[in-house]
């Protein structure tokens, strides 16, 4: 809240350098608050308190909100995260926060021991005879 009344143009323009270091801390705001969230997550699944939240969606969007998350680590290394998605993917009955969770987790140790200048590629293909329509 703090960061976005100091945006406000009632409280006076920001110079360049301003914006920068606001920008940093937003970034890092949003960084600590998934860092809480993710110890919340672990804290509930190691006590077996974790609530499910299950819908129907499409796991494209909760792919890109994992590789977006992992996105700067992957920067570091020169690591390149391809995706290679099927045309014919049903939707999926998931909790998507979770989903976005593990899913994160899986990039992440990927890119940890993965050599620099390297490549992950994640596929996302139709193996189900079914499709769920809703």
């Amino acid at each position: 809240m703090s960061s976005e009344l100091l945006k406000h143009p009632r409280t006076g323009t920001l110079s360049d350098d301003q914006k920068k270091l606001l920008s940093g801390i937003e970034e890092d705001s949003l960084r600590l608050l998934r860092i809480t969230s993710e110890l919340l997550n672990v804290s509930q699944v190691e006590t077996g308190n974790i609530k499910l939240y299950s819908q129907i969606t499409s796991p494209i969007p909760i792919v890109q909100y994992a590789i977006n998350a992992t996105r700067m680590q992957a920067e570091q290394k020169q690591i390149e995260i391809e995706t290679q998605i099927d045309d014919t993917l049903p939707k999926i009955y998931v909790d998507e926060e979770k989903t976005a969770w593990v899913l994160t987790n899986f990039i992440t140790n990927a890119i940890r021991y993965s050599p620099e200048n390297s490549k992950i590629i994640i596929s996302l293909k139709n193996n189900s005879k079914e499709l769920i329509s809703r």
